[in-house]
């Protein structure tokens, strides 16, 4: 016989691995939905409601509303995509009333299903700057899913015409069914959230009821209404894009960069790279701009043009006589002469050469 230590570790193991898996997530990107997401995470959720029954004796007759209660997990596997499996525990009931008398019956059901959620809103992820936006709050969602269902109807007859129209049933305490739902999801916070769901179960049995209507073959189903409270274990938390500023003599103060050899500290971009899809082409980066002074936009400021000082009629005045004793003091000045040309001497004459007296 296993002992209650054994389920504490085993309570205790289960609750590490799922934190750790969680937290070796990687972001995935899924081409149907072009966009990026995380698996997970895995939510846990517990409810009530009640049902209501369709079937041989009409459209839940006598307006007969049963209690339900829920409790089941899902887990999301693409985006807008959760697969989960919910436990039910309900009953259903219905009387029937005419002038030969009634029929009643009540019916405690177990269920089991298998489903998947689709949320028709969600926040699309392309780039990592959306990972930190916050998603919708309010979610709408569809479901549908296959299960099983334990029934054990008991009916109740005091219509003397009773076997005229109906006979008991002899289907199995076995039924398979279809369920299909739509809702709404609100998101309170990162781990809690509210579902209300609005379902129908349809059933491969004609006993819900444990009767059957001769000369029909209908199969029988029932409504659900139920209010779900949902819990995410380990939520993924959404990082923003953080800068680290460079260590302290990490050699990046200087115009040139002086200092020691350790090299400076990077900013942390995970985040705040753009992620694209397979074969989509890189967004042009914009060219950094050094702020400047005076343009509020972060980039330079032209130099401002200088505008010419206007002068009083004294100073154009005296610049004038300055201009005219300048212009004077030239025509005073005497030109300098040219150099006469000096008188090329005339080449020697060559001297007779020597004969000899012949």
């Amino acid at each position: 016989m296993l002992k209650r230590p054994f389920f504490i570790v085993l309570a205790f193991l289960l609750f590490n691995l799922t934190g750790s898996a969680q937290n070796r997530k990687k972001v995935e990107y899924s081409g149907f939905f072009d966009s990026y997401y995380y698996r997970g995470p895995l939510n846990i959720t517990v409810g009530a409601g009640t049902a209501g029954y369709i079937g041989d004796l009409g459209f839940m007759p006598g307006v007969v509303l049963s209690p339900a209660f829920n409790v089941g997990a899902s887990y999301k596997v693409w985006p807008k995509t959760y697969f989960g499996i919910d436990f039910n525990y309900l009953t259903l009931g219905g009387t029937k009333n005419d002038t030969s008398g009634s029929i009643s019956f009540t019916n405690t059901m177990y269920e089991l299903v298998a489903y998947g959620r689709f949320d028709l809103i969600e926040k699309r992820i392309l780039f990592k700057n959306d990972l930190s936006k916050r998603p919708p709050r309010v979610r709408p969602y569809i479901t549908i899913g296959v299960g099983g269902a334990y029934i054990n109807p008991l009916v109740t007859v005091t219509d003397s015409n009773f076997f005229k129209n109906y006979t008991a049933s002899t289907s199995s305490n076995i039924a398979f069914v279809l369920p299909a739902s739509f809702g709404f999801a609100f998101y309170i916070s990162k781990r809690f959230s509210i579902l209300t769901d609005f379902g129908y179960r349809y059933t491969f049995t004609d006993g819900l009821e444990g009767i059957s209507k001769l000369g029909t073959a209908n199969k029988d189903s029932y409504l659900t209404a139920t209010l779900k409270l949902q819990y995410s274990i380990h939520p993924f938390k959404r990082k923003r894009a953080k800068y680290v500023p460079p260590a302290e003599g990490s050699g990046t103060s200087g115009p040139g960069g002086g200092g020691n050899n350790a090299a400076p500290v990077k900013k942390d971009s995970t985040l705040n790279e753009p992620i694209l899809p397979p074969g989509a082409p890189a967004p042009a980066k914009d060219s950094t701009v050094t702020p400047g002074s005076g343009t509020g936009d972060g980039q330079i400021a032209p130099p401002a043009e200088e505008k010419p000082k206007e002068l009083t009629d004294e100073e154009k005045r005296k610049l004038q006589e300055e201009k005219e004793q300048q212009e004077w003091e030239n025509s005073q000045k005497p030109k300098p002469t040219q150099p006469a040309e000096k008188k090329k001497k005339p080449a020697p004459k060559p001297k007779p050469e020597e004969t000899g007296g012949w």
